[in-house]
């Protein structure tokens, strides 16, 4: 039996905290379906998404450090590699991989008995997103990191949430998504403006280091106020309905963030950005239980 030190050891070395991206997109998406709601299948897209984001985890650990020095030295500053630090072997890493993708095709198997052929697409999708994210010529080596991230958390994992739940596609379901995809490619696009000193010197290819400090902070503002105004817009347009605005209330700590990055990207800038999406999404989640209530 797995001892809780034991387990907690490999939620750190998985990278637990990445899962709130994970809820984002779910959340959203099946908050959206209302009032068609399945708990089973919320807990199945959880459980799935989950575990793919740890196997995407577990799988830039083995590549990043397959790379050669300069990828070592980098996995050391930014964060503890579990290679290079010898917390893990690469043996351990690439069983723990396998057993998280066993877990997300688990969740998935039965998500694709439920709805059919259109999720083992997504699914699949899924998988050789978390792979080639990271293998070989990879995504990211591309400086397509940002892309990919809005691409799955977006587009591809909200509006599948919304399916999931309902069965079929909606305009609200597409809109938001491109808002979530937005918010969560902040995440990794904060991350990166953080990292360009480190991630140059390793020879690594990112949108904040093709674009330099001071335009990847024009993006990020861009991208930030693009997301608000969509939402709004949505709103505006009866699209969404008129309380799930008290989402805006995550527009103040957003505002603040942009307010310091302009100063100082800090070393914990990323996780702000993450902290404020999900904050958004919560927000939103209750306006629209809030407004299922009030058609009782």
């Amino acid at each position: 039996m797995l001892s809780l030190k034991t387990i907690s050891k490999w939620l750190v070395l998985s990278r637990w905290w990445s899962y709130i991206t994970d809820f984002i997109a779910v959340t959203v998406g099946s908050m959206l379906a209302l009032p068609e709601f399945n708990t089973a299948l919320y807990i199945a897209m959880l459980i799935g998404t989950i575990s793919l984001n740890a196997f995407a985890n577990f799988m830039n650990d083995i590549h990043d450090f397959k790379k050669g020095e300069g990828w070592k030295n980098r996995a050391k500053l930014k964060q503890p590699n579990p290679i290079a630090s010898r917390a893990a072997s690469i043996a351990d890493i690439r069983a723990a991989s396998i057993l998280a993708l066993a877990i997300a095709v688990l969740s998935g198997t039965y998500l694709i008995m439920y709805r059919g052929i259109a999720i083992l697409l997504l699914g699949s999708i899924g998988i050789a997103a978390a792979y080639f994210y990271s293998a070989g010529k990879s995504i990211k080596s591309l400086a397509l990191g940002e892309v990919l991230v809005f691409t799955i958390f977006g587009p591809i994992m909200t509006i599948a949430a919304y399916y999931v739940e309902s069965g079929r596609v909606s305009p609200a379901a597409t809109a938001m998504s491109v808002i979530v995809g937005i918010l969560i490619m902040l995440v990794l696009l904060a991350n990166n403006i953080r990292d360009i000193k480190i991630d140059r010197e390793a020879g690594a290819r990112t949108i904040a280091i093709l674009l330099g400090r001071d335009k990847s902070m024009l993006m990020f503002y861009a991208f930030m106020a693009l997301a608000y105004l969509l939402f709004v817009m949505l709103v505006a347009a009866g699209v969404l309905p008129l309380l799930s605005l008290i989402a805006l209330a995550s527009a103040i700590p957003a505002i603040r963030l942009c307010i310091s990055m302009h100063a100082n990207v800090s070393k914990n800038s990323a996780e702000l950005v993450a902290r404020i999406a999900f904050f958004f999404s919560v927000l939103f989640s209750i306006g629209m239980i809030v407004q299922q209530l009030t058609l009782l």
